[in-house]
């Protein structure tokens, strides 16, 4: 949902379009290099268990139970909720012809989406 969302908020800070053009180039740049080392940790671990199994291997059980519990229980559902909400404003913001949707329905929009 990021390409969606922060193309403008960043055009807005940066003021130009070159330069938005090369962060932009520069984060998928970072995002390849992050794709490109899950691809060689893949290849190097054959155990299921994705990152699990990359922290079990590397640091041992303990830190692998804290980040599969952190995981479970802040990240991926912070990664949901805001997917959720940018979804709610978009779709909302097509059926209200406002400046701003109310953020009740975006709320109630989002909650549904879940």
């Amino acid at each position: 949902s990021g390409i969606f969302v922060s193309p403008s908020g960043l055009l807005e800070r940066t003021g130009s379009i070159g330069m938005s053009f090369v962060i932009w180039m520069s984060c998928g740049l970072l995002s390849l290099l992050g794709a490109l080392s899950y691809a060689e940790l893949g290849t190097m671990n054959t155990s299921s268990g994705a990152e699990y199994a990359y922290f079990m291997d590397a640091f041992g059980a303990p830190p692998a139970f804290l980040f599969s519990w952190a995981s479970t229980l802040v990240l991926k559902p912070s990664q949901m909720a805001i997917i959720c909400l940018s979804f709610g404003k978009y779709a909302v913001e097509a059926f209200v012809t406002e400046c701003e949707p109310p953020e009740i329905v975006v709320k109630m929009v989002a909650l549904l989406a879940m």
